[in-house]
């Protein structure tokens, strides 16, 4: 790397320990803003900055950057082998999206969450009963706590079936991590799904300690599930939003009580 860009690199992480914008990098670099747009271009291409959004960077260095799912985990592919054939349009979201950013959360305690295209799930459903499968159709808090659940091991892989028209934040058979977190969160408050909210915090601050998280894709899915309001609320509270304008989180100061023990999780870690 040239060092007039290392010497751009060094300002840019003196004066930003979080997520800033290509403004606030005009400011502290000093130069024409085609001039920075170069420069930010270059550090990316040099993975000396990570591109966490539109027009949003984040230095790198302070933070390990890890490989997240590509494709579903063998044992729950083995599982939807009869949906595929069947031609049924579908994608793996939730934890099985999250795995390496779970905290506490053991992972034989995982229920899978398969969204299919609306008007396949009776389908679907139907074709991982006739395999033994236990499953469960669109969900919601009072089935989460039936005695099938509850009696659930391990070796008894559980696949929770929910129809959906959006399919905003798909990647072939898997959501991206921004569109699963917000499937989670949504499924775990309005549904019931049984993962603690502070256990969503804590997945969440790892998520944007590894540098995987895309900030404008985070808030679009939200947007998509009408639950942007929550997720900003709760992006405040993160240290690594600390130094971005406030218009870019902007909403109320109070949300929910639900968004409030996501944010203790955040903090008790």
């Amino acid at each position: 790397m040239h060092s007039v860009v290392e010497d751009h690199r060094a300002q840019l992480a003196r004066a930003f320990t979080g997520i800033f914008t290509n403004d606030q990098a005009h400011d502290t670099l000093g130069l024409p803003m085609h001039q920075v747009s170069t420069i930010l271009r270059q550090l990316v291409a040099c993975h000396e900055l990570l591109k966490v959004g539109q027009g949003l960077y984040l230095v790198t260095g302070r933070y390990q950057r890890i490989q997240v799912p590509a494709v579903p985990p063998p044992e729950l592919r083995s599982l939807l082998e009869d949906v595929e054939r069947a031609g049924i349009e579908h994608f793996v979201t939730g934890l099985d999206c999250l795995f390496p950013f779970i905290h506490l959360l053991p992972m034989q305690d995982i229920v899978h969450l398969v969204y299919v295209r609306k008007g396949g799930g009776e389908w679907a459903f139907d074709l991982l009963l006739k395999q033994g499968i236990f499953a469960t159709l669109n969900p919601d808090q009072k089935e989460w706590l039936s005695p099938m659940f509850l009696t659930l091991t391990p070796e008894r892989a559980f696949v929770a079936v929910r129809e959906t028209s959006l399919w905003y934040g798909v990647n072939g058979a898997m959501a991206t991590p921004e569109r699963a977190f917000v499937d989670l969160y949504l499924e775990t408050r309005k549904r019931g799904y049984p993962v603690p909210a502070v256990e969503l915090g804590r997945i969440l601050a790892n998520f944007f300690d590894h540098g995987v998280c895309n900030l404008s894709r985070l808030i679009k899915a939200a947007h998509e599930r009408s639950i942007d309001t929550e997720i900003k609320y709760i992006l405040r509270k993160l240290p690594i939003t600390s130094q971005l304008p406030s218009k870019y989180l902007a909403g109320p100061e109070q949300v929910t009580q639900f968004a409030d023990e996501v944010v203790a999780g955040i903090h008790a870690r």
